[in-house]
């Protein structure tokens, strides 16, 4: 793990690091790249690589990102999306994983350009696995108005494209619409009827004052100590 960790020190400072597409494969009965990056391994061999960006998830996330870019853009995408289109992570996105912007320009000719960057959730990507399936979703994203010039939302060509997603990595899950990622807000509110739970990434004067259980009508208490409860 020492010579591992020495191996990526330089490359996760390298922004334009690309990763061996061959290394991807199934060898001495060790799980692939992706397979690995799981929460849930259920005591296979791991790729090691993986297993590094795991354990240092929170400083090499960067760098897995870009990883996983030059992967799913090779296999799924067949390099038609920009080799390096901008990822950038945000704090402000609190409910979704990850969102994809799209806009055109023109150039100089008059001729359209289809731009679009992705952008990661810091407060639900929290592992390897989340940003994973995250990043392929929204490639889908990116590859519908890049590829196919179009605006698509979840529709056909965006589930056209995760559909080649599963068939050409077969270990990725189910690509969905929207995630069903747990997420762990700092202020939790709890209706003193019924017990519903209300999170919030910030204080909310107007969950106790004014707001009301959308299931029993009863007023919100902040839990001061959730493990308590």
């Amino acid at each position: 793990m020492v010579v591992l960790k020495n191996c990526f020190a330089r490359q996760l400072k390298d922004k334009k690091f690309v990763p061996d597409i061959n290394s991807l494969g199934i060898v001495d009965n060790q799980l692939s790249f992706l397979s690995s990056l799981s929460d849930k391994t259920y005591g296979l061999k791991c790729d090691p690589v993986a297993e590094f960006f795991k354990l240092h998830f929170r400083t090499a996330k960067t760098s897995l990102a870009r990883h996983l870019y030059y992967i799913f853009n090779e296999l799924v995408f067949d390099n038609q999306l920009p080799k390096f289109m901008p990822l950038k992570w945000s704090g402000k996105l609190k409910t979704a994983s990850g969102i994809t912007t799209t806009k055109f320009e023109a150039d100089p000719e008059g001729n359209a350009i289809f731009i679009a960057y992705i952008t990661l959730s810091k407060k639900i990507i929290t592992t390897a696995e989340r940003l994973r399936d995250t990043l392929v979703h929204e490639m889908c994203h990116a590859a519908v108005w890049i590829i196919n010039h179009a605006s698509d939302s979840h529709g056909t060509l965006w589930k056209l494209w995760s559909l080649k997603a599963r068939l050409a990595l077969p270990e990725l899950p189910a690509i969905t619409r929207c995630h069903s990622y747990e997420i762990n807000y700092k202020y939790i509110y709890k209706c003193k009827d019924c017990g519903y739970r209300i999170g919030r990434s910030r204080p909310s004067n107007k969950l106790l004052e004014r707001s009301l259980c959308g299931y029993c009508g009863g007023r919100f208490r902040l839990c001061e100590d959730e493990q308590k409860e």
